[in-house]
């Protein structure tokens, strides 16, 4: 086991010190291994995500990845990981990240989510139901602002709100 874990780590620093090093381990290492040497790199440097693999993305890597960089999830994850479970913790980090979800994977949720933390994020959302729409305007009633619709990219025969 600690021949291995030599391995693994010298396999890791290979890769760390020359990214082309991925696709040279590729071809040298057996699925498993290759499986704990690309935790341990995302681990240690979580935009390397992108150079792996999508057959080796696994939950921990996604969730390695979205505590250093939120926005690897959004670019970088196979669609299986792009979850609400995963994409929350980086709405509510950052309600602007919203912009870069494609509409299939938005839910309402991530959407209320990000209109909670500023209505203009309704700029964002793909579908703009009417609980959306209320939402965002019950949090510029809120905040005290006037503010043109336009503004939030609704129109009507109203300027203000």
């Amino acid at each position: 086991m600690n021949e291995q874990n030599n391995n693994i780590e010298s396999y890791v620093n290979e890769v760390l010190d020359n990214m082309s090093a991925i696709d040279n381990i590729n071809s040298r290492l057996t699925s498993e291994l290759l499986s704990k040497v690309y935790i341990e790199v995302v681990r240690r440097e979580p935009f390397l995500l992108s150079k792996i693999p999508e057959e080796f993305h696994t939950e921990e890597m996604c969730e390695l990845a979205i505590k250093t960089d939120p926005s690897m999830a959004i670019y970088y994850f196979k669609k299986e990981f792009q979850t609400e479970k995963f994409l929350m913790p980086i709405i509510k980090k950052n309600w602007r990240y919203l912009q870069y979800l494609n509409k299939d994977i938005q839910t309402e949720s991530l959407c209320e989510e990000a209109i909670t933390q500023s209505p203009f994020a309704i700029n964002y959302v793909e579908k703009q139901t009417d609980k959306l729409l209320w939402l965002a305007i019950s949090k510029l009633r809120e905040s005290g602002h006037k503010i043109k619709l336009e503004e939030l990219g609704l129109y009507s025969s109203f300027d203000y709100i």
